[in-house]
């Protein structure tokens, strides 16, 4: 079913201990979920879905990432990837909690 609740005014989506949870999470994933390996052992990634319920990491599904063919030749995706290409990679660390911004 559905319950209308009122928005909890907060200025973050999550709270610090559910980054916490969520950033064990990624670091333990590749070792409790074998298929998350690729053949020489190095991590892949991975399509996770997952909420939270009273502060609680709950893990809804969790799959090796695959590239679809039709996709890698899509003119529409190949345009939306140009514009992030062109501001440059940028690495994420998962062993380290995000910086709050001002």
């Amino acid at each position: 079913g559905i319950v209308r609740a009122r928005a909890s005014g907060s200025d973050t989506v999550l709270a610090p201990a559910e980054i916490a949870q969520l950033v064990a999470l990624a670091r333990e994933a590749p070792q409790r979920f074998p298929l998350l390996r690729g053949d020489d052992g190095t991590p892949r990634p991975a399509d996770v879905e997952f909420g939270f319920r009273d502060g609680k990491l709950t893990l809804l599904q969790i799959r090796p990432f695959n590239e679809s063919r039709s996709a890698q030749s899509s003119e529409v995706l190949h345009r939306l990837d140009a514009r992030t290409a062109s501001e440059g990679a940028r690495k994420v660390s998962v062993d380290a909690l995000p910086r709050e911004t001002p």
